[in-house]
């Protein structure tokens, strides 16, 4: 898969995460600090503006840029890969792994 479908993907699973702790933020249920409703949604704010801000980079560089775009790359490919455990998730996207 590409890296715009990459972004999209990410995109799809912050609005998730966000969902539940709004959800979780108004029905008043208890978490532990770690998982605090408004640390979630401040969180999952962070990260869509990370992924727009790499979205804006891989449409927007400059040809010949491969540093730019190489990092912009890596921050989606290591955001991505924290929902590695769903079953929606491609393969194709996880690290190779040196043995």
């Amino acid at each position: 898969m590409s890296t715009p479908d990459m972004a999209a993907y990410l995109l799809e699973r912050i609005a998730e995460d966000e969902q539940i702790a709004r959800y979780h933020y108004t029905a008043a249920l208890l978490h532990t600090a770690r998982h605090d409703p408004a640390r979630v949604i401040a969180d999952c704010e962070a990260k869509r503006t990370i992924v727009r801000h790499c979205q804006e980079v891989l449409t927007h560089h400059v040809f010949g840029d491969h540093v730019g775009r190489n990092l912009t790359e890596g921050v989606l490919q290591r955001l991505v890969w924290v929902y590695a455990d769903r079953p929606d998730f491609p393969p194709e996207w996880l690290p190779e792994v040196p043995w």
